[in-house]
């Protein structure tokens, strides 16, 4: 379910602002204080637990992320929303592990940040969300311990590659068979998994290993190299690199705060993915992939369907409209079903 962005002004006195950040990107913590002298109108999240006195207002957003992967997407959110002209004016940014969607429901949270990659294809009744902010880059690299890189069709045969996840070892099998996924794959993408998986590649324990562009950014070894695969190729999770934000659907203060964060081209393509994932019922095991290039007010959508073993696999495209991704998503997965024939779907 989805939101249509509203916005309600709240009339509160506003005055010096200060504001403490302590931590990491996978466990940052904020502070915000706020002592209120002046008259004036903001969008504001009220402290939850505090009862409001007409003469002191606490204009507060309280943002966590639900894991830590997904603590860089919400420092980003918030920087941008402090950034904004019609944001809210002080702003907790919580640590991410912990933070679940029942907080939200509750009213311990005014937004949940997901990795859209990670946003669950139905959320409980009460919840909308929206993909806000420019995407970050999905596509998919190949790591190595040499600079320039040595690229991924060149490296011997049965070298080692770590796959983080099912998606990367069903596109190493399917694209480059002579290669090997090495053991200790599957780990996942959390922090302490990658920084693992480029060590071991650094020590020579593994040839390669397939990240995402956007998490390794935030990963960058010395000594490392990494070659950007084609996205159209090594197509990527659906939502790869996208931000999500979850909130209650009768909090329209949120709606406001967040309505002027959307990046149109961001949300077109990374909306079709997710409807085409939502409107797929793929085998037991079979691998979903789709990733949607926007150009100008068009959208084309790729959506591919692979076997574990990297041997059968259904491949379709589409083109439609930013505006309308959703449909786009749903005529591509019922493209795919049909070619699928129910071999994968």
């Amino acid at each position: 379910s989805r939101r249509t962005m509203g916005s309600g002004p709240h009339k509160l006195p506003a005055g010096r602002r200060h504001f403490k950040c302590a931590g990491e990107l996978a466990g940052i913590s904020g502070v915000l204080t706020d002592r209120l002298t002046e008259p004036a109108t903001l969008d504001t999240f009220l402290l939850p637990g505090r009862t409001p006195r007409a003469t002191e207002w606490i204009p507060i957003l309280r943002i966590a992320a639900d894991r830590e992967g997904a603590a860089a997407l919400a420092a980003s959110l918030a920087d941008a929303l402090r950034e904004g002209t019609a944001s809210p004016e002080d702003i907790i940014l919580n640590p991410g592990p912990g933070a679940t969607l029942q907080d939200v429901l509750d009213g311990n949270l005014g937004l949940l940040v997901l990795h859209a990659a990670d946003l669950p294809a139905r959320l409980p009744l009460g919840l909308v969300s929206e993909i806000v902010l420019e995407r970050r880059d999905p596509r998919t690299v190949s790591v190595v311990a040499s600079a320039p890189p040595t690229p991924l069709r060149e490296l011997p045969a049965s070298s080692g590659v770590i796959c983080p996840s099912d998606r990367e070892a069903a596109l190493l099998r399917a694209l480059h068979p002579e290669l090997a996924v090495a053991p200790g794959s599957g780990e996942g993408l959390g922090p302490s998994a990658v920084d693992g998986a480029l060590r071991r590649v650094g020590q020579g324990e593994a040839d390669a290993v397939l990240l995402p562009a956007w998490i390794w950014a935030l990963h960058r070894s010395p000594g490392l190299g990494a070659e950007a695969l084609p996205r159209t190729v090594w197509i990527p999770r659906p939502g790869e690199g996208g931000t999500a934000v979850v909130s209650a659907i009768s909090d329209t203060v949120a709606a406001s705060a967040i309505e002027a964060l959307i990046h149109p081209s961001t949300r077109g393509e990374v909306m079709s993915e997710l409807s085409f994932l939502e409107s797929v019922d793929p085998r037991p095991g079979v691998t979903v992939l789709s990733t949607g290039l926007s150009y100008g007010t068009g959208l084309r959508l790729w959506g591919l369907l692979l076997d574990p073993e990297g041997r059968r696999a259904v491949r379709v495209d589409r083109t439609g409209y930013v505006a309308a991704p959703e449909p786009l998503g749903w005529e591509l997965a019922a493209d795919t079903v049909s070619r699928s024939a129910g071999v994968l779907a």
